[in-house]
């Protein structure tokens, strides 16, 4: 378990960002999260609401980006739209000092806008998704 941010491999500039924002140690799923994502790994995670999920995935993409911040990186699908403006706002955040692009597309608004919006590529496209699922 690493005892802060900077053991987890993270750039100078985002753990500048998360000293910021007064996160002292990594909790659990970022512990484990950022390091198997930043190795390369996929990752399915469950941890209680405020753990720090939502860091869990956007500080290793932010750390990506940091490396190679051309054209559209990531698309981040979330199950409901309060979920996806929380990650927009929290990217936000995190990127502090970085000219992170994001476009938020959701149901409800003018898709023509919003698909337009693609057209400045931006690094990071978080789309509310609703996805039944049904158990047998």
């Amino acid at each position: 378990m690493a005892n802060n941010f900077f053991e987890l491999g993270l750039d100078k500039w985002l753990i500048k960002n998360v000293k910021m924002l007064q996160y002292s140690k990594p909790t659990s799923i970022q512990n484990f999260a950022i390091k198997e994502i930043l190795a390369g790994n996929n990752v399915i995670g469950i941890s209680n609401t405020g753990t720090g999920k939502t860091a869990s995935f956007c500080l290793p993409i932010l750390h990506q980006l940091g490396i190679d911040p051309c054209g559209i990186h990531t698309i981040i699908l979330e199950p409901t739209r309060e979920l996806a403006v929380q990650v927009v706002q929290q990217l936000k955040v995190f990127s502090t000092g970085f000219n992170l692009r994001i476009k938020l597309i959701i149901g409800g608004e003018d898709i023509t806008k919003q698909l337009c919006g693609l057209e400045n590529y931006p690094h990071i496209v978080i789309n509310f998704t609703y996805i039944n699922f049904y158990l047998l």
